[in-house]
């Protein structure tokens, strides 16, 4: 495989400036080709300059597990524990075959029907407050169709019970009062600013000055996050549209469900990617977040109650990719729920399918 295409100048696939002898060799010689791809070619970011990467943290524990009863007589290697459960009487880390399982207890045997912690909807490493205040912060790049992404979160503006925010970002031949008065009618927002746009750091620009404008540490209050997908996706704009609405369908079409979830979790999204520790971040800028996970699309609710304990300015990289790194900045996948999930929240899971795949909206992965 090669850059096919690719031109002297910038390289929006590789995120580094090229000239004709570099393209040469992008197009001809695999291993420089590769080293791009991986992040690592000429131009791109030293390791020096990327964002810390968090170190493995322990499996979390369930606040509904009890003491251990005994362990799993199932032939696997290391005996896996077997633990009371609050909700479901048995529990194991992982699940391992249907069925009852043999559970070695003393010098006995018995066999108990087991729920199995990393599928398991009861899963909660905590319990907070319910969320009473819904706040809206939406980033707007009046481009393409973006009356159909402004149009479906109107269609849900009754959710939002507390502030909504909007940004619009702004070309220099646009008419930006015509779009402020569009944008004004449908979300009737509390805040409306505009500001220039800023082709390569695209939503990232607004992220800071939306996040901190509804931020407090409040107990009872959540915000939802999203931005004018696919308006501009010149390919496989049917998967985009059909990614945007499966996100608005689930996190917004079932806010009474978010909000249950956000009572165990700190940010509620959907498709939810893991990847290992020694597999380089699937950003195409190669971004590197703390914690090796993203919900991507970048629509989600979050906790003000956590994240305000937690967000930093600089945590929002200055990167294209920075406001879909932010969850990851803050917290690890433990702490993220996936409503429309259409593959398995595991590293080994990595790589997935594209969501810009159409196909992969056949199916409802609906939780």
């Amino acid at each position: 495989m090669s850059c096919d295409g690719c031109e002297p100048g910038w390289c929006e696939r590789h995120i580094v400036h090229k000239p004709a002898g570099l393209v040469h060799l992008c197009q001809n010689n695999e291993r420089y080709f590769k080293a791009w791809e991986e992040g690592r070619g000429p131009g791109q970011m030293k390791p020096s300059e990327r964002l810390p990467v968090a170190k493995k943290l322990p499996d979390p524990v369930c606040i509904h597990r009890g003491d251990k009863i005994g362990t799993a007589d199932c032939g696997c290697a290391g005996k896996p524990k077997v633990y009371q459960c609050g909700i479901h009487g048995f529990a194991m880390d992982r699940k391992l075959k249907p069925g009852k399982v043999p559970v070695v207890m003393g010098e006995g045997k018995q066999y108990f029907d087991v729920a199995y912690c990393n599928v398991c909807d009861d899963f909660a490493t905590k319990q907070y407050p319910p969320i009473m205040t819904r706040n809206l912060i939406y980033h707007i790049y009046p481009a393409g169709d973006w009356r159909e992404s402004l149009n479906e979160i109107a269609a849900h503006i009754e959710v939002f019970n507390g502030r909504r925010i909007v940004a619009i970002a702004t070309d220099t031949d646009m008419d930006v009062d015509a779009i402020w008065d569009e944008v004004m009618v449908a979300l009737r927002p509390h805040v409306l600013f505009t500001t220039p746009n800023d082709p390569k750091l695209r939503e990232t620009v607004t992220f800071m000055p939306l996040v901190e404008s509804v931020l407090n540490e409040s107990p009872n209050e959540a915000t939802f996050y999203c931005h004018t997908k696919g308006n501009t996706t010149a390919d496989g704009k049917t998967g985009a549209r059909r990614w945007r609405e499966s996100m608005v369908n689930n996190l917004l079409g079932r806010w009474g469900d978010a909000m249950r979830h956000l009572g165990r979790y700190a940010f509620v999204g959907t498709h939810k990617m893991i990847w290992p520790d020694s597999a380089l971040p699937p950003y195409p800028t190669r971004l590197r977040a703390r914690h090796q996970w993203m919900c991507s699309g970048t629509f989600w609710w979050f906790r003000h109650d956590r994240i305000a304990e937690l967000h930093t300015p600089e945590a929002i990289a200055r990167d294209r990719y920075g406001v879909e790194a932010w969850p990851s900045q803050l917290v690890p996948h433990t702490e993220a729920y996936s409503m429309w999930q259409p593959w398995l929240e595991d590293a080994a899971a990595y790589p997935q399918r594209s969501p810009y795949d159409a196909r992969l909206y056949d199916r409802d992965y609906s939780r």
